[in-house]
């Protein structure tokens, strides 16, 4: 085999890795959308802003309400692994599933 071949094929393996990797990367939102269809699954009431738990390292997820209010920035309303310190992140979605704010 040429070594023109070699470096070719080379090449074609880092871009289809490079891809790879890419399409894998951790999306919090994404994945608070789909938490969401569990919780609407489940038949619980989004309705009074309920956290949807941890969605991967250092994420949360939770329902706020567009526009956010106040009662969205009381503490006891937040998640408990966002207000521990367990998770260091968040996404804020409403129930109908729109972005709100990533932290």
């Amino acid at each position: 085999m040429s070594i023109g071949i070699v470096i070719v094929l080379l090449a074609l393996g880092a871009m289809f890795l490079r891809r790879t990797l890419k399409e894998t990367r951790f999306d919090p939102e994404a994945i608070a959308r789909v938490r969401l269809e569990e919780f609407r699954g489940e038949g619980i009431d989004l309705s009074k802003g309920p956290c949807l738990g941890l969605i991967g390292p250092d994420w949360v997820a939770d329902i706020v309400h567009d526009p956010r209010s106040p009662v969205d920035d009381d503490s006891v309303n937040q998640c408990v692994e966002y207000r521990s310190g367990e998770a260091k992140h968040f996404v804020e979605l409403t129930a109908q599933g729109k972005i709100i704010r990533l932290k």
